[in-house]
């Protein structure tokens, strides 16, 4: 008797991980504090990195010809003068009248004193304005240089110090838009919002994702210098793209809900459209911004460099961790009963 053959039961091949935004998302929603936990590493490892390898700054950020005069002025020690101007002014008094000529001579005196060498006067054609210009010739406080020009015309006199050693305007400029990024971002989701915590978690995961920019760019600094504008550029790409990407969820998000779909459903759905959305738009600002190294300027390769590193930590964060702030809302309160908790609603109807 001849055994006939034992058919193996088929089995169903296993299921390949889904490394999709759409299953990205989906494990985050599944596992949120191990994605939150996840994010936060990664954010350490970045900020270690940096403490590890330090920062690189530009040095000179000159191409062409002007890089070949920097060069040549470099090997020969030969450095034009840097001279400091002092300017006054009045409307109603003239450099003839001696109430002017006391300010002239006063502030060249200051200005010879604190520069350490000789200055020189020169008087605009309507007389109603003088030039004070003296090259530095040793080391000095603008601050006190400053303080002490402004005092010397009194009250008839307008004197203001022209410091040519520094970019103190430009600098005051992106300081200023540093300190208001945060603020004026919350604002504004505030106002989209209309709920605090629905506004403050998109902040603080742009946040988040700039220190990690900030961190990898240590790194990424030893190939590419970086001038010092990058990091105002980076602080301020990384908030904008932040936003941005928040909002791709939001409005994602209530048209499904608006549809009738549960929260759970709206959020597997919002993971797959929105989250594909999200590394679209990403992958077209780094293509855009990785043209900038074609042109060859040392500054421009900075900021696409640094540009590039905050919008692929924005995407990731919001690929990831976005998600997990709707998950928590739905598991706190009111989960045994399968419906959400009275916060999680109202976050719900406003976010």
């Amino acid at each position: 008797m001849i055994a006939s053959p034992v058919l193996e039961e088929s089995r169903p091949p296993p299921r390949r991980p889904d490394r999709s935004p759409g299953g990205i998302g989906r494990w985050s929603r599944l596992h949120p504090w191990l994605a939150i936990g996840t994010w936060l590493t990664f954010v350490i490892v970045a900020v270690a990195l940096l403490a590890l390898t330090g920062s690189k700054g530009l040095q000179n950020g000159t191409t062409g010809e002007s890089a070949r005069a920097e060069t040549m002025m470099k090997l020969h020690q030969v450095r034009p003068a840097q001279p400091e101007f002092a300017y006054l002014h009045s409307d109603r008094l003239s450099v003839a009248d001696p109430t002017f000529r006391a300010a002239i001579a006063k502030v060249a005196t200051i200005m010879g004193q604190t520069l350490g060498g000789p200055v020189t006067t020169s008087v605009s054609a309507g007389g109603h304005s003088a030039l004070v210009a003296g090259p530095i010739g040793r080391p000095f406080s603008t601050d006190t240089l400053r303080a002490s020009v402004a005092a010397a015309g009194g009250t008839q006199v307008t004197t203001v110090l022209d410091d040519n050693s520094s970019n103190s305007g430009g600098n005051s400029d992106l300081q200023r838009a540093e300190r208001l990024s945060l603020p004026v971002t919350l604002l504004v989701l505030l106002i989209a919002f209309g709920a605090l915590v629905a506004a403050v978690v998109p902040v603080v995961l742009g946040a988040t994702a700039v220190v990690a920019a900030f961190g990898l760019l240590g790194p990424i600094s030893r190939v590419f210098p970086l001038d010092p504008a990058v990091k105002t550029v980076v602080l301020l790409i990384g908030m904008a793209v932040g936003v941005d990407y928040a909002l791709f969820y939001v409005i994602r998000s209530r048209e499904e809900r608006a549809r009738g779909l549960s929260p759970r459903k709206a959020l597997e759905r919002t993971a797959g459209t929105s989250g594909r959305t999200v590394v679209v738009a990403g992958t077209a600002v780094t293509i855009a911004m990785a043209g900038q190294f074609m042109i060859g300027s040392p500054i421009l390769n900075g900021v696409a460099a640094g540009t590039i590193t905050v919008v692929a930590c924005a995407v990731a964060g919001s690929v990831t961790v976005r998600l997990c702030r709707r998950t928590w809302f739905l598991q706190s309160g009111g989960a045994r009963a399968g419906q959400p908790s009275p916060l999680a609603a109202v976050c719900w109807a406003r976010a």
